[in-house]
């Protein structure tokens, strides 16, 4: 089952995560996976100590997120 986060538990609350748009995609849809701005986050986002927190097949069981983009859990 693929689910979202109920309300109060997000990232977003806790000030570690964004969901981004680019101009010409509907924002928050699997299209933003298309655009350059997501080519060039899956190539430079970790140098900057950003992750996509919901990948397809993700541990959590969240909804695949292309958009939605956190700060790296420390290992």
């Amino acid at each position: 089952m693929k689910v979202n986060t109920p309300p109060g538990y997000s990232e977003h609350h806790t000030g570690r995560a964004v969901d981004l748009a680019t101009p010409g995609c509907p924002p928050l849809t699997e299209e933003f996976e298309t655009t350059a701005a997501f080519a060039w986050l899956v190539r430079h986002a970790h140098r900057f100590g950003f992750t996509m927190r919901y990948p397809r097949g993700n541990r959590f069981g969240i909804a695949y997120e292309p958009w939605h983009w956190a700060v790296q859990e420390p290992e």
